[in-house]
């Protein structure tokens, strides 16, 4: 099924600084709190939800200051994410894409490029994604997607991708495809364009709100405005492949402190004491108290190890070396495995100690478990420990 989403952008906010930035994401987590039960059991496509968050001005944060953005760090990006996925770990990530894959626009675009797109980001402007392909080649191998160059100023993609979180609602589609040379290519496609189809089809048990359907493109001719081509920004030592992957790690991190607060909140209102306990109210069970201590303390270390990891990609986009770039890359894999798991152990141990009223769907807590185990699977832990044991074993450490 396809489906208009197209809602007009009302003014967007100009934010200036790190400090607008989070007071901006804290408003907009409001809007996304109250709707993220809705439009989890509704599965109906957010659309007033992400057009508040087109005028919060948020997407812009990123955009150099030289091309009127706020220029932010990365370190604020990933608070950003943080705020946003506490409120809704299914809203948090529909933008992920948009900060991802506007990078390349500043560090590989034309002088030209880096003007259009920046005004188109800064109107409000989201960019989606397309780029996975189903099948059981490696994920970073050439894509069977096509980019053929016309000859007259203009290229044309062919092809199908999968998961393409935000391309359902968004204004424009980062496609990467090969070139008839054989090189990777990044083009950034209208979403109405001609031979471009978005298709609704997601059916995963969590992250709903997302919408990380099929996107289609037959015979998609765009201009070469719209495409950097060679790009290689995945198989070079930088910050591009690390960002993607922070930025997830915030979206985890986001969830464990939602079913955090949502938890403690069950456990006060609902949950009834364990009759060996000897205690009146649940949240004074002493053996209640550690676990969730526990769990929590695990969350808590999980969010200050995204920091350092966010702090260390800054670093390195300063000091510009193949060692900075690695050991933040590394930091970023222990940030994201050690993110996933304690969310996912938050998620799933807290519905021991609510009992069995936290099952309910009237309460859909559950959301949460189900958000953060289909999230999770975007970047496997059990690898990201393996780089980060390489790291140290090889002695660079």
């Amino acid at each position: 099924m396809t489906a208009d989403t197209a809602l007009p952008i009302g003014k967007v906010a100009v934010l200036r600084d790190a400090d607008e930035a989070l007071a901006a994401a804290h408003e907009l987590a409001d809007v996304f709190r109250a709707a993220a039960d809705r439009l989890d059991r509704s599965r109906e496509v957010p659309v007033e939800e992400l057009t508040s968050l087109a005028e919060s001005g948020l997407l812009g944060i990123r955009v150099p200051r030289e091309f009127g953005g706020a220029g932010v760090s990365y370190e604020t990006v990933v608070r950003v994410f943080v705020v946003l996925s506490r409120a809704s770990g299914s809203l948090g990530q529909v933008p992920q894409n948009h900060f991802h894959l506007i990078e390349p626009l500043f560090s590989d675009g034309t002088l030209e490029q880096k003007r259009h797109f920046a005004a188109e980001i800064l109107a409000g402007h989201r960019f989606g994604n397309a780029q996975a392909e189903r099948g059981s080649r490696p994920v970073l191998s050439l894509p069977t997607t096509t980019l053929t160059e016309t000859g007259h100023g203009t290229v044309v993609l062919d092809g199908v991708k999968h998961y393409s979180t935000g391309a359902l609602t968004a204004q424009w589609i980062p496609v990467q495809a090969a070139t008839e040379s054989g090189e990777f290519s990044l083009t950034y496609v209208p979403r109405d364009a001609a031979g471009l189809t978005v298709v609704d089809d997601w059916d995963a048990m969590g992250q709903r709100s997302t919408h990380s359907g099929t996107v289609r493109l037959s015979g998609v001719e765009v201009p070469e405005l719209f495409s950097l081509r060679p790009f290689d920004g995945h198989h070079r030592k930088n910050t591009f492949p690390p960002y993607a992957t922070v930025i997830h790690a915030a979206v985890d991190v986001g969830i464990g402190l939602g079913v955090l607060h949502r938890g403690a909140e069950l456990l006060r209102d609902v949950a009834r004491p364990w009759r060996t306990a000897h205690v009146d109210r649940a949240v004074d069970d002493p053996l209640t108290a550690y676990r969730v201590g526990k769990l929590g303390t695990h969350v808590h270390a999980a969010e200050q190890l995204l920091y350092e990891a966010a702090r260390r990609l800054d670093h390195a986009d300063v000091m510009r070396t193949e060692q900075d770039y690695e050991r933040a890359a590394v930091t970023v894999a222990e940030a994201s495995a050690f993110a996933s798991e304690s969310a996912e152990r938050a998620a799933s141990e807290l519905f021991e100690f609510i009992g069995a009223r936290s099952t309910s769907d009237s309460l859909n807590f559950h959301r949460y478990w189900r958000d953060v185990r289909t999230h999770s699977t975007h970047d496997p832990a059990r690898w990201k420990y393996h780089r980060a044991g390489r790291w140290l074993l090889d002695g660079s450490v």
